[in-house]
């Protein structure tokens, strides 16, 4: 998978998952169609898509926790101006 090492997973609190596993939970409960892609791919080629349904997995209390290891890679930045918050 294209940004496997860019998250650490926590499943539960001594368990991680992958990505590959998060994203299986994540298409099972139905939240992989419910986020928001800014760059609108809407898949897990865009690393801000994989944010996104990571995020609403730990709101929902799907995984415990996630850690973004590696930042969005050059060509997916998305401009945005300081301190306003998308």
């Amino acid at each position: 998978m294209k940004f496997e090492d860019s998250f650490i997973i926590w499943y539960t609190r001594e368990e991680k998952i992958t990505l590959v596993e998060a994203l299986k939970v994540a298409k099972r409960e139905g939240v992989s169609d419910l986020v928001y892609d800014p760059l609108g791919i809407g898949n897990a080629e865009s690393w801000w898509w994989c944010v996104a349904v990571l995020e609403v997995l730990q709101q929902e209390d799907f995984i415990r926790e996630f850690d973004i290891v590696k930042p969005a890679p050059e060509d997916q930045q998305v401009e945005s101006e300081e301190g306003v918050v998308y």
